[in-house]
C-alpha cells in the first residue's frame, strides 16, 4: 500500500513486520512513502516583490504556522525535523562537502524536501537581490520583534521574525545570554567555498553562508558565535523564477 507522508520522513520504500500479540502469527508488507501533494503549510503564500529574477518568496519560514512564528530549526544540508534539545544541534567534525550550492537537491534542500520541487532555500545571490531592492525597518507583528522588507518596485512585504539559533546545548541564547532572542539567522544554500581549503581538519567543510537580522540592519556571515553547518538555523523558502 502506499502513504504519503510529512514531517520529512524519507521518500522509498521499506518493509514493514506486523506480529499478532496473540497468535505470535507475522505478516510482511511492503511500504512505500511518497511525497504528500497537499499543501505544505496553511497560509502559506508566494509574496512577488517585483525582482529582476522574478523569484517569489514565501511568507513564512518552514514549519511555522504564521509569518511571525520562527518555524523548525535546520542544520545545513540536513532536512530532518530535529527537536531543539541538548545533544540535538551543534559542531562536529569532520564535515563532508556535498557542493558549492545545494539549492533544489532534495536529500539536501530543507524547503524543497519539505515542500516539494517548486520551493527551495535561498542562495546568497537570491537573498542579495532581495535586500537590493527592498527597504527595511525593525517592528513587531503579532507581538514578535523582526525586519519588514518592503518592495521599493511594487512596495509588497515579506516579515523575517527573529529566531535565535539551536546549538549542542539548546538555544544559544540559553546559556549565552537574552541578547540572541533578538537576533535572527536564516540558512542560505551556498556553501562557504574557502573553508574547503582550512588546513585544520575540523573546520574544513563547516560553515556555509546565513543572513543575519537585528535591529541595526541585515548582514550576510559565516561564522559568528560557534555557527557551524551543523548548527539549527531557520530557512525561508524561494520560488525561483524564469530570469534566475
Amino acid at each position: 500500500f502506499t502513504v504519503a507522508y510529512k514531517n520529512n520522513v524519507n521518500v522509498g520504500t521499506a518493509t514493514v513486520t506486523v506480529t499478532d500479540v496473540n497468535t505470535g502469527e507475522t505478516a510482511t508488507l511492503q511500504v512505500t512513502v511518497v511525497r504528500s501533494l497537499s499543501h505544505p503549510q496553511e497560509g502559506l503564500e508566494a509574496v512577488d516583490l517585483g525582482l529582476p529574477s522574478g523569484t517569489l518568496w514565501a511568507n513564512m519560514n518552514v514549519g511555522a504556522t504564521a509569518p511571525e512564528d520562527a518555524g523548525r530549526y535546520f542544520k545545513w544540508g540536513d532536512t530532518r525535523n530535529r527537536q531543539v534539545g541538548h545533544g540535538m544541534f551543534g559542531s562536529s567534525s569532520p564535515y563532508q562537502y556535498i557542493g558549492d550550492d545545494i539549492a533544489g537537491k532534495e536529500e539536501y534542500d530543507v524547503a524543497t524536501s519539505w515542500w516539494g520541487s517548486e520551493w527551495q532555500m535561498p542562495s546568497k545571490e537570491l537573498f542579495q537581490e532581495m535586500l537590493d531592492n527592498t527597504t527595511s525597518t525593525w517592528t513587531t507583528l503579532n507581538g514578535v520583534k523582526g525586519r519588514l522588507f518592503t518592495s521599493t518596485i511594487n512596495q509588497n512585504t515579506i516579515f523575517l521574525p527573529v529566531t535565535d539559533f539551536a546549538d549542542s546545548w539548546g538555544f544559544h541564547s540559553s546559556n549565552f545570554g537574552d541578547e540572541y532572542k533578538n537576533y535572527g539567522y536564516y540558512w542560505t544554500s551556498t556553501f562557504y567555498a574557502p573553508c574547503a581549503n582550512e588546513t585544520d581538519s575540523r573546520y574544513r567543510n563547516a560553515w556555509a553562508w546565513y543572513l543575519h537580522i537585528y535591529s541595526y540592519g541585515a548582514w550576510f556571515e559565516y561564522y559568528d558565535n560557534c555557527v557551524y553547518r551543523t548548527c539549527g538555523l531557520t530557512v525561508r523558502p524561494v520560488k525561483p523564477g524564469n530570469n534566475n
